[in-house]
């Protein structure tokens, strides 16, 4: 406003575009935990997921082992609905991090079970957590980062969490041989898994985390 009381209409503040909203985003501390979060439960999920009917081959019968292969695709549909629900009332990184702590328990229980109770139990809880892993990762990146670059960032996450992902199923065929076993592999994707739990309490919320809880 002059001093004269007319009023006089201030420019917007200039809005960055797409390519240094990335820049931005993909180099920010937040995005680098969620790729090494992320990265590191994948090596988990593929690890498994891959050596999984051969893990139950070793205790069960051959209908009894493709049951325990079915759990995981059924399992994944009804943990993303229960994920969603959750996500949609709770702070996105402690969903996140009970998720991936319940992986890790799953693949704790499989890694100490011989009985068909024990790794059919362990096999449904693995695939209640399976499809919420890609499902928690768009709603945080929209969250921490929002749509400006959403597509560009989620790409770039997708792509550094496909490498752990492509590790998995490798480490555990190499720690298998080495400990004599799946259950010497199956412990230190536990591990894992509670490291990635760990790391992304790590992430810090943002304005538009916390604008949109």
């Amino acid at each position: 406003m002059y001093v004269d009381g007319r009023n006089v209409a201030y420019p917007a503040p200039p809005t960055p575009d797409g390519t240094s909203h990335t820049r931005t985003a993909v180099t920010s501390r937040n995005f680098v935990l969620l790729a090494i979060a992320f990265g590191s439960i994948l090596i988990c999920q593929t690890g498994l997921a891959v050596h999984h009917l051969h893990l139950l081959r070793e205790h069960l019968d051959t209908s009894a082992a493709a049951l325990g292969a079915a759990t995981l695709p059924l399992g994944s549909i009804v943990g993303r609905l229960v994920t969603g629900r959750l996500a949609d009332r709770i702070d996105k990184r402690w969903v996140t991090a009970i998720l991936f702590a319940l992986q890790a328990l799953a693949l704790g229980a499989l890694s100490l079970a011989s009985q068909a109770a024990g790794l059919l139990a362990a096999s449904v809880l693995f695939g209640l957590t399976v499809g919420s892993v890609f499902m928690m990762q768009s709603l945080l990146v929209a969250d921490l980062f929002g749509l400006a670059s959403f597509g560009t960032v989620l790409g770039v996450l997708s792509f550094l969490g496909s490498v752990g992902g492509g590790l998995g199923p490798l480490l555990v065929g190499v720690l298998a041989e080495r400990f004599g076993g799946y259950p010497g592999a199956i412990r230190v994707l536990c591990v894992i898994g509670l490291f990635a739990a760990a790391v992304i309490l790590r992430v810090r919320p943002t304005r538009t985390s916390i604008e949109s809880s």
